[in-house]
């Protein structure tokens, strides 16, 4: 396998791992296209290439989490109820839904669950304690779901 075949490759998982689509299929597809031989050499490439793209995957969403972040915090003015001198305020339903669906950013690799519903909390006006009182209540269900669902699956492995 030449450099050639290394820089096709890698672009062919580069832009397949990001759409709904096997990069997989379309790495043997290259390959076969490109005349390289399966060979127990191409098979590991072809694995290391795919955890490298899924690394990068993550370490981008990392650091745009972590920018994003920052560029909250900085720019976000919160937003005080007059009612209350905390800047503590009631919410609807509606808002806290909102917030949940904050939560689902997370399934994004590299995002912070924490960091979502906390965002999302402020920005639905809650002061930062009560936001993050709330992002670590939310985790409580979603953990408690998470763990039940694995162990079920999990069940033959644990007898």
């Amino acid at each position: 396998m030449s450099l050639v075949h290394v820089f096709i490759l890698s672009l062919v998982e580069g832009i397949t791992e990001f759409l709904p689509i096997s990069s997989t299929g379309h790495l043997i597809l290259a390959s076969r296209l490109l005349g390289i031989y399966t060979t127990e050499f191409t098979k590991t490439f072809e694995i290391a290439i795919q955890l490298g793209a899924i690394c990068a995957v993550v370490v981008w969403s990392l650091f745009l989490g972590g920018i994003a972040i920052i560029l909250f915090e900085k720019y976000h003015k919160p937003t005080v109820h007059p009612a209350s001198p905390a800047g503590r305020r009631s919410l609807s339903t509606v808002h806290y839904f909102i917030i949940g669906l904050f939560q689902s950013l997370s399934v994004i690799p590299g995002v912070s669950r924490a960091a979502a519903t906390i965002i999302g909390g402020l920005l639905m006006g809650l002061n930062r304690e009560k936001a993050t009182e709330f992002s670590f209540l939310l985790a409580v269900p979603t953990m408690f779901a998470a763990t039940s669902l694995d162990i079920y699956k999990s069940l033959n492995y644990l007898n």
